[in-house]
């Protein structure tokens, strides 16, 4: 009676889910993304996640505080305020490790105002990136790419002086207010991924035949997303940032919680192989952050041991005289792992039941 009793609860608790299936939802819960009891993770519309937080013991290390400028509106989040960095926080992806930010673009200007009456002389404007040697940041050759506006030619340089990308574009400055980056006014180029995987910091060498008044190009990197479905060089022109992609991995030594991230032991950092198993969703960088989905479930239920182990009961037991007799812990195995599975493929399309 007691094994019916527990099945036709099990019954009761599943059926009472309703919708429930074994996949992952679309939107994690906000406290799923942060480390418990810390209660200030929201800045504007962004949610700050772990490995980043503002609150101190929220952050994995410095380089991950996030200051919120809560005298702007909306209210504007920060990188490392406290160091060279210092860069405003457009976006933060867990899935492929990179935080999205307005950086300062490098411009080629001409200089006006010769005493001796000589002809203008083009000033290549020099201005290096930020600087991020030493952080857990680089600048992503995968999701970046190298842009030019106006009429120059210009090449992008790392630490090195070695070429990592370059384009050149013609015609004066005007807006780019669409996608159509092609060599006039504006050009686009993909960065040597051979080399750049640690482009740590870099400089633009700019040539250009132009001399018209005030800047006559500029270039940066972008955001290959943000380029293509919300760009405006207008935006990027007057206020001199362009948003692009810094790609991150956290320091062996400060993480704690990082137990889903495959550890490269010749680095200071982990690998790039970090996320939450099948089935789960939320912040692999948290001990109990990858929640949701059916794995919970079955494991408030207290029948996880039905997926994870074979340590299935014996069917026979000797009693006090040794007699063999039927195993309830048995019988009410096969009960629950035959719920279990019933619902399983129950939740599961034709087409993957059929697949062998």
């Amino acid at each position: 009676m007691m094994i019916e009793l527990v099945a036709i609860v099990l019954i009761m608790i599943i059926s009472s889910l309703p919708g429930l299936v074994p996949q992952v939802a679309s939107t994690p819960p906000d406290d799923y993304m942060v480390k418990p009891n810390c209660t200030d993770f929201r800045c504007g519309n962004l949610i700050i996640p772990y490995p980043f937080g503002m609150e101190k013991g929220c952050y994995s290390s410095n380089w991950f505080s996030i200051y919120c400028n809560r005298s702007s509106d909306p209210h504007k989040p920060f990188l490392n305020h406290t160091s060279s960095l210092n860069v405003q926080v457009l976006h933060i992806s867990l899935d492929y490790q990179t935080v999205t930010v307005n950086s300062p673009i490098s411009s080629l200007c001409n200089n006006y105002g010769s005493a001796d009456g000589k002809k203008n002389e083009t000033k290549v404007s020099n201005s290096n990136s930020i600087d991020l040697n030493g952080t857990p940041f680089w600048f992503s050759d995968q999701y970046n790419i190298f842009m030019v506006l106006g009429s120059a030619s210009a090449l992008l340089l790392n630490q090195s002086q070695g070429v990592m990308a370059g384009c050149g574009s013609l015609c004066p400055i005007a807006f780019v207010y669409d996608q159509a980056c092609s060599g006039v006014n504006c050009c686009q180029s993909i960065i040597n991924s051979y080399t750049s995987y640690a482009l740590n910091n870099y400089s633009v060498n700019f040539t250009t035949a132009v001399n018209g008044k005030g800047c006559v190009a500029h270039a940066f990197l972008v955001d290959r997303e943000r380029f293509r479905n919300n760009f405006s060089s207008k935006y990027v022109i007057e206020t001199g940032y362009a948003p692009l992609s810094l790609s991150w991995s956290m320091f062996k030594k400060h993480d704690e919680y990082a137990n889903r991230c495959v550890d490269d032991e010749s680095s200071p950092y982990y690998s790039q192989s970090c996320g939450c198993p099948f089935g789960t969703e939320g912040n692999p960088f948290l001990q109990n952050g990858c929640r949701g989905g059916v794995i919970p479930l079955i494991r408030s239920l207290g029948i996880y041991h039905h997926v994870s182990s074979s340590d299935k009961p014996e069917e026979k037991i000797e009693d006090a005289s040794g007699t063999q007799i039927d195993n309830p812990n048995y019988r009410l195995w096969i009960v629950n792992d035959g719920l279990l599975t019933s619902w399983l493929l129950g939740t599961m399309k034709e087409e993957i039941i059929s697949m062998k």
